[in-house]
């Protein structure tokens, strides 16, 4: 009986990519997608790890600025005005900034919005078009800016208090692996193959 047990539930009858249907609140739904994929998740910690970098009043300017843009960018994605531009534009964020993030070099911190307003757009308008009936619009973007302001909060919150010398070349290291990663799906997705993210 422990066999036949076993059997019937390594069997499934039906699965889904997407959890439509299940009775989970559209909020956490908006919270979990972006640290679940992993072009969101690497961009956002590359993000936070950046304005980590750059001291604790940019980070926390890029944080909220990013979760705002995020916010727009996902009503956009949802309208259907994204486009395929912004499956590319949040690919080559994660090559722009885990480079940023290996060089170490102080950016100004106009720059430092602007790339937030950028990623936050693309990032945000990649989540947007995954808003479909009977996800309520409203929870799914509040999960959704949430998680990308404490996200990136979170990774500049620990870059701030690195203090080992060897820690900082960590993080710089991280950074390289976070382009290496945007490098590789880029490419595999302009070979037409799919990405996994």
């Amino acid at each position: 009986m422990g066999w036949l047990s076993l059997l019937l539930a390594l069997l499934p009858l039906h699965a889904d990519a997407h959890l439509a249907g299940v009775k989970t609140d559209d909020f956490w739904l908006g919270v979990l997608h972006p640290l679940t994929t992993l072009e969101n998740a690497l961009a956002m910690l590359a993000l936070g790890l950046l304005a980590g970098q750059n001291g604790e009043k940019a980070g926390l300017r890029v944080a909220g600025v990013f979760a705002l843009a995020m916010t727009a960018g996902a009503v956009l994605g949802m309208l259907g005005l994204a486009g395929a531009g912004a499956t590319w534009a949040s690919l080559l964020s994660l090559i722009v900034l885990g480079g940023l993030v290996a060089l170490a070099l102080p950016l100004r911190p106009s720059l430092l919005i602007g790339l937030a307003v950028l990623c936050g757009l693309a990032h945000g308008a990649t989540n947007g078009v995954e808003i479909v009936p009977p996800v309520k619009p409203v929870l799914f973007i509040s999960g959704l800016t949430i998680a990308g302001f404490m996200a990136t909060f979170y990774a500049m919150f620990v870059v701030l208090h690195v203090k080992p010398w060897w820690l900082r070349i960590g993080v710089r290291v991280a950074g390289s692996w976070i382009a290496a990663i945007g490098l590789l799906v880029t490419a595999l997705n302009s070979l037409g193959r799919p990405s996994g993210l």
